[in-house]
């Protein structure tokens, strides 16, 4: 009788105590991020800067000055390979180009007669007619052949960006422009200069990453294009060589002329082992550690670094591949038990 009194009293005491455990437990308990060590290739870099420039370009010339009636397009502007952009008066571009090369001379003074007539005939303005009629000696630039092979119509020979145009409607051009530059929008290259003393360790075909304030995400591209010569850069102790990179990712987001650091990847790439720099913590006798999972617990270990990453550094001593790594150790509790918060991604 006495046992059973016992029992019954004990028993909601037992019921209560288990409901308190899990709280005791956790209490005792800390949540903490992990993350697996990775095995990163790493490879030795130089350090520069350049520029962006396009990876194609083409600027159309014409042998002689023309006469353009109808321009299509300005500087900005999107064209495609075949579009239009311009069309030439060709009777006004053959009789000005003409005048050029047979009139050997003329007196400087012409008569407003000789003016008009000639802004009569081809339907220009007077004024227009007054700048190009010749008045001392003639250049003979424009052979008879180029004249008689003067084009209707200015046609874009890539697809791109227009930047640079020399054409006006109704204003006779020069030839020391071309009448248009187009760049393309789907090639560019990083223009950078490499100091001379380490021109000798970049070779074609070393990958290169580049940054710029100007684009949010870096740019991976290859060596494509080595110069042969030094030059003087006023910007640098020493002479430099340059070199250009063709742009392989992030192309969208690139505008020629953006100022751009780089990263030139040379040697050999090395297999290192490596973890993120939130794992890593130091004492007060500057000794490196970490924490491990092991058994529920945490579990310090000293390690020894070595090359520092953008987001992780090596560990070349203290930490296999298979350990489960902690982060920020400096909150880390080691007398209580762990328990695992998620996995940590490096970014």
């Amino acid at each position: 009788m006495v046992k059973r009194l016992l029992l019954l009293l004990f028993l909601p005491v037992l019921v209560l105590s288990v409901g308190f455990v899990p709280k005791i437990v956790l209490a005792n308990t800390q949540e903490v991020p992990y993350v697996f060590p990775s095995v990163e290739s790493f490879a030795e870099a130089i350090e520069v800067n350049g520029e962006i420039i396009e990876g194609q370009k083409r600027e159309i010339y014409i042998s002689v000055p023309v006469y353009a009636e109808k321009v299509t397009i300005s500087v900005g502007d999107m064209v495609q390979q075949g579009q239009v952009v311009a069309i030439i008066n060709q009777e006004v571009t053959k009789a000005v180009a003409a005048s050029s090369v047979t009139v050997p001379k003329i007196s400087s003074e012409v008569s407003g007669d000789a003016i008009a007539a000639l802004a009569e005939q081809y339907g220009i303005p007077v004024d227009f007619a007054a700048q190009y009629v010749p008045k001392e000696t003639a250049p003979a630039s424009a052979a008879k052949g180029d004249v008689e092979q003067i084009p209707r119509e200015i046609i874009a020979p890539i697809t791109g960006v227009v930047t640079q145009s020399s054409l006006q409607e109704n204003v006779m051009t020069s030839m020391e422009n071309p009448l248009i530059t187009i760049s393309s929008i789907e090639h560019f290259k990083a223009k950078m200069e490499v100091p001379e003393e380490k021109i000798q360790q970049v070779k074609i075909g070393d990958s290169v990453i580049v940054s710029s304030s100007s684009f949010s995400a870096a740019c991976r591209g290859k060596i494509s294009k080595i110069y042969p010569t030094a030059q003087t850069n006023p910007f640098a102790a020493s002479k430099t060589v340059t070199v250009e990179a063709d742009i392989q990712t992030g192309v969208s987001q690139l505008k020629p002329g953006f100022s751009v650091n780089g990263s030139i990847y040379v040697g050999e790439n090395e297999e290192l082992l490596t973890i993120p720099y939130e794992a890593v913590g130091q004492d007060s006798n500057q000794q490196e550690y970490v924490y491990v999972y092991s058994k529920g617990r945490p579990v310090r270990k000293n390690i020894t670094t070595g090359k520092e990453l953008l987001h992780t550094v090596e560990v070349t001593k203290g930490l296999g591949i298979t350990d489960i790594v902690l982060l920020e150790p400096e909150n880390i509790q080691p007398n209580l038990m762990v328990r695992l918060k998620g996995e940590y991604h490096v970014s």
